[in-house]
């Protein structure tokens, strides 16, 4: 790892070497404190199955080319993974911020922009409509983001089923954020500022009829302050698992996300 140049090590596991030795030196506290090793002597040190875990979510190989790549079983790869979200989800530093925490990074408060995106899944077998996205024409669970334009913080991230719908899920989500605090979302959310005054939506074209000039350049000022959560979803989906067709239990999705926008964030700190 010390060899390796630090825009290949960030394209291997996902995240910079700064970042894996800061999370690395907290894994390795949670370890030894709890005593993992006490009874057990394990094939890879906690630094390699540090690298395990973010090389499985940054490419989402399977488990058994993982154990040929680090000379393991399938069922120790298993193992290191399970092992390595347990702690991870221990670490306060991967917990996203509270509102009052983003309010005490800036003086400028906090601008919230909401989006939501998609992860295909193996079809179900069982509740197949309520995983199934008419959008995407496939099984899939969606992803809503919420994060701070002014800090660049992800704020929170909720889990739902693959057929609902976006303004339908922020209405089940969005209570306690202050009135005056401004959220921006788009066409997905027509109908947010009757929930939240503060909210904009972008202006949708009437069914035979034309935008004017004025309302496609309030779109397009719209879609500018947007970028940042737009450029989010980019980098939560470089981590392939969250890209390619989900392979493992869907109640470990959570887990495994809060863990990469946990991750993504400190990037940030």
């Amino acid at each position: 790892m010390e060899k390796m140049k630090p825009s290949v090590f960030k394209r291997q596991y996902g995240i910079s070497k700064k970042l894996f030795e800061k999370v690395y030196l907290k894994v390795k506290a949670i370890f030894n404190s709890e005593n993992y090793g006490k009874y057990k002597r394990f094939k890879l040190s906690v630094r390699n199955q540090l690298k395990v875990l973010l090389q499985y979510y940054r490419s989402y190989q399977t488990q058994e080319s993982l154990g040929l790549i680090f000379g393991v079983s399938t069922a120790t790869i298993h193992r290191i993974i399970k092992r390595m979200e347990s702690i991870l989800e221990k670490l306060s530093i991967l917990s996203l911020p509270s509102f009052q925490q983003l309010l005490s990074r800036s003086e400028n408060g906090v601008v919230l922009a909401v989006d939501a995106t998609e992860c295909p899944i193996q079809r179900p077998g069982k509740n197949q409509e309520r995983n199934f996205s008419g959008k995407k024409k496939q099984h899939t669970v969606k992803i809503q983001v919420m994060m701070d334009l002014v800090s660049g913080l992800i704020y929170r991230i909720f889990i739902a089923p693959g057929s609902q719908h976006d303004f339908s899920l922020f209405k089940e989500t969005w209570e306690d954020i202050p009135e005056e605090t401004p959220i921006y979302a788009d066409s997905g959310y027509q109908g947010i500022e009757e929930v939240h005054a503060s909210s904009y939506s972008p202006y949708k074209k009437p069914r035979g009829g034309e935008l004017s000039d004025f309302q496609k350049a309030v779109n397009r000022a719209l879609a500018k302050i947007r970028i940042p959560i737009e450029h989010l979803n980019r980098k939560i989906k470089t981590f392939q698992i969250f890209k390619q067709m989900y392979r493992n239990r869907l109640d470990r999705f959570g887990k495994q996300m809060q863990i990469v926008c946990g991750l993504l964030n400190l990037e940030l700190c």
